[in-house]
């Protein structure tokens, strides 16, 4: 499982008590929000430590929304021959898709709306809430 953070981490946590297979954990940093409610538009990843030939990578996410995110570390992962790599995401918002990409395992499907907590964060605030709302703008 590859976590991304820092939003996926209690999505993953919980997620990583219920499967009945052994697997291995690594993370991986990728922004494109900053302290703006929209995607910038430009992903950044720390750099990937792991070997990941030959091997079924789940990337575990809080959220898709423009699919940026997702395609570009994709597209990353595959440069490391990986034997497969499915996506397991808490949240998706289909209404702000940009990109084209495949998410095998989904939550809960929302709409084109801002929301904090349970990991996911506005500037870096409201990942500890227990639940996730929705963060309206004035």
């Amino acid at each position: 499982m590859l976590i991304v953070l820092k939003g996926a981490m209690l999505f993953a946590s919980d997620l990583i008590r219920e499967l009945k297979i052994g697997c291995k954990l690594e993370v991986i940093s990728a922004k494109s929000y900053g302290s703006d409610m929209e995607s910038s538009g430009l992903v950044k990843l720390k750099y990937i430590e792991s070997n990941f030939k030959n091997s079924d990578i789940i990337i575990v996410e809080d959220i898709i929304d423009s699919g940026l995110t997702i395609k570009t570390l994709t597209d990353e992962l595959k440069k490391y021959g990986p034997a497969s790599i499915e996506v397991a995401s808490i949240l998706s918002k289909p209404q702000a898709r940009k990109e084209d990409v495949q998410i095998k395992y989904t939550g809960f499907e929302i709409s084109n709306l801002f929301v904090v907590g349970y990991g996911l964060d506005y500037a870096e605030l409201g990942r500890e809430l227990r639940d996730i709302y929705i963060l309206y703008e004035d």
